[in-house]
């Protein structure tokens, strides 16, 4: 495996966490990929984690299931895996959310 597709695949680890996480929380997900919002509204980690890498940044967006907004997180692709969540919304579910992602994050880079 190349520099590359291994950072891609730590990428997809760390995005992964997230969606597992927002799913596990009742979230239902939304991925804007700089164009379009190829998934919307949706509980399906797959349906989002195929559109990962389509373009260099994305949004997913978060709601509850009565479509209440939670917050937003910016991936920016191809920097350290470890920073593929570039941003995001800064409020206390939000920062709940993350922490496995941010967890995991902190993992691959100390492993760097």
């Amino acid at each position: 495996m190349t520099t590359i597709d291994q950072d891609q695949a730590d990428e997809r680890r760390v995005i992964g966490q997230l969606i597992d996480d927002a799913l596990a929380a009742g979230y239902l997900i939304s991925y804007y990929d700089d164009g379009d919002w190829p998934v919307r509204m949706s509980e399906s980690k797959e349906a989002v984690m195929a559109e990962l890498h389509s373009t260099g940044q994305a949004q997913i967006r978060f709601s509850t299931s009565d479509h209440k907004h939670v917050g937003i997180v910016l991936l920016v692709f191809g920097n350290s895996p470890w920073e593929v969540i570039a941003d995001y919304t800064d409020n206390g579910p939000m920062n709940g959310l993350l922490l496995g992602a941010n967890a995991l994050a902190d993992e691959i880079e100390a492993k760097a």
